[in-house]
């Protein structure tokens, strides 16, 4: 069986696409909750957002659950018929990012969402040090693969990411819902900052003058997979 050899990165293109959607949905529901003051061309459409929340919310939930699955489907792809791309290589774990992230940060403003605006921060600030590393590191030949606390931090993100849009959507006011999330919220955010200390500690160990002295190779190009 013969597939076109973009076919991967149309699938990671699609979830930015997703990504943008999801977006803009909990943004209109977040201006209607808040009754924000906008301009009268916009008044029909953030009010049609605040009546159909809940429905919209589950909407929201299909979004992420398809990116998620996208994001496992186009990985499975390009390594079952050797599809990787250097496009694909950068774009995948950016788009796994953009929508991770960016959920969690357009949930900030949902109160029962229980996440805190210092909560996101201390994600983004994991990606970007890893991110940051790991350049670094494949600059001096040294390679930085994926580790097994990067592939768990994003299971869990998107476990929780996915019960939030739930429980908004269809257990709103349950307290054992509430406790639930609370759960979920607090185990991604330590398993986030555990994922970013071992990357500083694995880091700090293949950077030494040892591990210079003899460079490794940068690896496979194939997707590097969640980080």
């Amino acid at each position: 069986m013969t597939l076109p050899r973009n076919l991967p990165n149309l699938i990671t293109g699609s979830r930015l696409v997703l990504a943008v959607a999801l977006f803009v949905i909990l943004g209109g529901i977040d201006a209607a909750l808040r009754h924000a003051d906008v301009a009268d061309p916009l008044h029909r459409v953030v009010k049609g957002f605040g009546a159909h929340d809940r429905l919209l919310l589950n909407v929201c939930l299909a979004i992420f659950v398809t990116a998620a699955i996208s994001d496992i489907l186009d990985g499975h792809i390009a390594r079952r018929w050797g599809l990787q791309t250097d496009f694909g290589r950068i774009v995948d774990p950016f788009a796994d990012k953009v929508i991770v992230c960016g959920a969690f940060v357009q949930l900030v403003p949902f109160r029962e969402a229980q996440i805190a605006s210092w909560m996101v921060v201390v994600i983004l600030a994991r990606e970007l040090l890893v991110d940051g590393l790991r350049g670094f590191a494949e600059s001096r030949g040294v390679a930085f693969p994926a580790m097994a606390s990067g592939k768990l931090k994003m299971t869990l993100q998107s476990a929780c990411i996915s019960w939030i849009l739930f429980a908004l959507a269809n257990l709103s006011g349950e307290p054992w819902a509430r406790w639930v999330t609370l759960t979920l919220v607090w185990s991604a955010l330590a398993v986030t900052v555990f994922s970013g200390l071992q990357y500083v500690f694995h880091a700090r160990r293949v950077l030494s003058s040892e591990a210079l002295a003899t460079l490794t190779s940068p690896g496979d190009p194939s997707r590097p997979g969640a980080t």
